[in-house]
């Protein structure tokens, strides 16, 4: 193939711009490949001064398939390096070992951590072996990069209890010898029993000494509910991993709020086992806001994106799916408490302000897809924008709104992204404005990236000016290797340990409590950390809900026995008006010399 990239010096001029900042440091990057329909950005992540870019080449029109004439079956993901002058040039182009068509290969389904990257077709179909098959139950494969910087594919994994449209793979992340693959449509629980029609789960698996990722766990919500879609979004950093449900139910005073939305709290213990520590919803909890659809974890920092939540207008009326972003940071106390809603600058309905997110320690970039763009007094419905915020004082302050160069109706920029320190990657994956040969093609797709930053706090986007850069010759290679390296999944997973505290906005403090010692031998000691005085409601119950001891209290310590109770994992709530906390204790008894005399057993 011919390794170009059309990355030209354009000077854009777009109406209402008045003194906008002119940006000089950004890239419009596009496949050496520009295939008609290939949707370059169609998923974004990256690692360093490494990108991962996914594809779809097929889409339906009506009841017809429609590939691109350049088209290959199963879609391609690409990667990309930052060079020492900020540009980011095609190195590789990633295809699956045993595509098929509407595999969705690198349809959203990407990300890179040093070394490693996994890429997910949500429609594929076999297992490892590509014997057994499941409708669109789905697959990921995990790429390693060798010591001569080439990648390659390593290893296919799918999900131990396959389930037919389960979408495995729709998200995924991968941190270190952890990859998580969201598998949104998943109907059973974290042992692969009770079935809920697309609760959702989020599954784990861990790299051993010898390279081979293995099942560890399945991650399911300790509330789990027929179509929540959990693991439609998820996010990791350092020891905490935030997954998105969005269509979860909230309950409010009593009622279900359709799919209003919810994100989930797992923190890593030190055996390495993920457990649920936190379930977070939108303090404005509104029917069909999707709350969660959209994550991003930052050390101690947290952006949930809720995309079709509705706003209302000075007069009162309300606006459908402008959507808003809820910032959470991780307290002292080891919760996460909410902090600041933001929204966009021009709020108007359908706009999807939270589609996609991005948090770093000073800075904060939101897609907003379906945003309306004027250009030249021609209105361009769902051409797409994204708007920065900066820290200030402590809050988050709204900076510049950016769009295309070339904005045309239906792009959708801003619907993936990423941000880092230096650098920011915004996705316009049905561009088709690139000229080949002085004629466009459909919807090949680019991503915009930014190595400068928008100062200026103004609706008003920036104008231009594109980095000229061309790809080097010859072509990256593409990555294809036919065997398929086996992997067992009827090892044994790790079992989930849920708890599930709501943090909303409070008028006063939930209660903040320590459990000692913890592990425990039977006796244990809880301490409420900001105790006010008021009254306290008790739960002890196992992981299966059945409670040992409830009451309520309202003193500052309060001591409690396990001594009778099986080794194991136990859940301790408290809750008072505000809200409740849920925290695991651990029954460990010390092991004793068995006594010859049955009688001193108590036989």
């Amino acid at each position: 193939m011919n390794a170009r990239c059309l990355l030209f010096l354009i000077s854009c001029a777009f109406l209402h711009l008045g003194n906008a900042q002119t940006l000089k440091k950004v890239q419009k990057a596009t496949s050496s490949n520009l295939f008609e329909f290939e949707s370059f950005g169609y998923g974004i992540d990256f690692s360093g001064n490494t990108a991962i870019v996914g594809t779809f080449d097929i889409r339906w029109i009506g009841k017809h398939m429609w590939v691109g004439r350049d088209s290959i079956p199963g879609g391609r993901a690409y990667i990309l390096e930052r060079n020492s002058e900020g540009i980011w040039v095609e190195k590789q182009v990633l295809t699956s070992p045993d595509k098929h068509y509407e595999d969705c290969f690198g349809e959203r389904g990407v990300a890179i951590s040093g070394n490693y990257a996994i890429v997910s077709a949500s429609h594929h179909e076999y297992d490892p072996e590509n014997k057994s098959k499941v409708t669109k139950s789905g697959a990921a494969y995990i790429y390693e990069k060798d010591k001569e910087g080439i990648w390659q594919f390593k290893q296919k994994v799918v999900a131990f209890d396959r389930n037919p449209k389960g979408q495995f793979g729709l998200w995924v992340e991968i941190d270190g010898e952890y990859a998580f693959v969201g598998t949104p449509w998943n109907n059973t629980d974290s042992q692969g029993n009770k079935t809920m029609t697309r609760a959702g789960a989020v599954f784990v698996y861990k790299r051993d000494t010898e390279g081979r990722w293995n099942p560890f766990q399945k991650l399911t919500a300790s509330d789990r509910s027929s179509n929540a879609s959990f693991g439609f979004s998820c996010s990791v950093s350092e020891n905490y991993m935030c997954i998105g449900a969005y269509a979860e139910n909230a309950t409010d005073f009593g009622q279900n709020i359709t799919k209003a939305g919810a994100a989930y709290i797992f923190k890593k213990n030190d055996q390495g086992v993920w457990v649920e520590t936190q379930k977070l919803v939108s303090t404005k909890r509104a029917a069909y806001g999707s709350f969660g659809g959209s994550v991003c974890l930052n050390g101690k920092q947290l952006i949930v994106g809720a995309q079709s939540e509705p706003s209302w207008s000075e007069n009162g009326d309300s606006l459908k799916q402008t959507g808003a972003a809820y910032i959470f940071e991780l307290s002292k106390y080891g919760t996460w408490d909410f902090k600041q809603k933001i929204t966009a600058c021009e709020a108007d309905q359908y706009d999807n302000f939270g589609a996609a997110v991005g948090i770093t320690d000073n800075r904060i970039l939101v897609g907003i897809p379906y945003d309306e763009v004027i250009r030249n007094g021609k209105k361009l419905p769902n051409a797409g924008s994204a708007q920065f915020f900066e820290k200030e004082d402590g809050k988050w302050v709204r900076t510049q709104r950016v769009i295309s160069a070339d904005p045309e109706a239906g792009q959708r920029f801003g619907e993936y992204l990423i941000l880092a320190d230096e650098f920011a990657g915004i996705s316009e994956h049905l561009d088709g404005t690139v000229p080949i040969n002085t004629v466009d093609k459909n919807k090949t797709g680019a991503v915009y990236f930014y190595g400068e930053f928008p100062t200026e706090k103004t609706c008003e986007p920036p104008t231009y000016e594109l980095v000229d850069y061309q790809h080097p010759n010859p072509p990256p290679p593409d990555v294809f290797t036919p065997e398929i390296e086996d992997i067992a999944i009827t090892e044994t997973i790790v079992d989930t340990i849920h708890v599930e505290p709501v943090i909303e906005e409070p008028e006063g403090e939930v209660p903040i409590f320590t459990l000692s010692p913890n592990p425990t031998t039977g006796k244990f000691q809880l301490n409420i950390l900001n105790y006010d005085g008021g009254q306290y409601k008790l739960i002890l119950k196992t992981p299966q809900s059945r409670e040992i001891e409830k009451k309520n209290f309202t003193t500052k310590i309060l001591e409690l026995d396990l001594s009778r109770e099986k080794d194991g994992t136990y859940i301790v709530k408290v809750s008072n008006r505000f809200g409740n906390l849920q925290l695991p204790i651990v029954l460990k008894k010390i092991e004793q010399t068995t006594d010859p005399n049955p009688r001193n057993n108590g036989l």
